[in-house]
């Protein structure tokens, strides 16, 4: 009788030890998956600053010599406009919390297609005429009304171009066309670089 309440106990014993080691698996996995979302969103944010930060660098360094009082005040509107973008995607970083839930508030306004699709073209001016390259802005005439975080779809946009600059070829062009299409509005950026290989197609989503 005593040997086999030992026995019971022994078998007790280890199942209490494998569920606790399966808790301890549980946690370490857990910890992994918010090690590896903390390390994304870092990347994520490292690549959102590098465009405002270059223009900022670029600015500056057009003031040195510069004469023209309305090219110096449009350089300064750019580095106050990009600072302030800079400003925000650290306010998103300091929101990790809400995107790790799926929470995160979104800042709903409305506004017209125009005024991104310009602010857009005239941030990015600066690194397209480094190399040459003519941005055409075909949604200005569309006049969309969006309803919308402006902030969130500005940095949609403004990365989708940032890449159509830094993969065209010189002297090319990317055109920004839009449509209505019934409840549903269509933003394209058209560009002349490279197309995607069907390998990379394949792993695009």
């Amino acid at each position: 009788v005593q040997i086999k309440k030992e026995v019971e106990k022994e078998r007790e014993n280890n199942l209490n030890l494998q569920k606790a080691l399966e808790e301890v698996s549980k946690l370490n996995d857990e910890l992994k998956n918010l090690h590896d979302e903390k390390d994304n969103l870092m990347r994520i944010l490292a690549h959102d600053l590098k465009n405002p930060i270059q223009s900022i660098m670029s600015s500056v360094k057009l003031l040195k010599g510069e004469d023209d009082p309305s090219f110096i005040d449009e350089l300064y509107k750019n580095i106050s406009s990009q600072s302030i973008r800079m400003q925000n995607l650290i306010k998103r970083l300091l929101e990790f919390k809400e995107l790790e839930n799926g929470t995160i508030k979104l800042n709903i306004s409305e506004f017209n297609s125009r005024s991104l699709s310009e602010k857009i073209i005239k941030n990015s001016s600066i690194s397209a005429a480094k190399k040459g390259i003519t941005i055409l802005n075909e949604c200005a005439s569309c006049g969309l009304m969006l309803k919308t975080d402006y902030d969130l779809l500005y940095q949609v946009f403004d990365n989708l171009v940032s890449n159509s600059i830094k993969f065209s070829p010189y002297g090319s062009k990317i055109t920004l066309p839009c449509k209505s299409m019934e409840k549903i509005h269509v933003f394209e950026i058209q560009d002349e670089g490279p197309w995607f290989t069907e390998e990379a197609m394949k792993r695009l989503y």
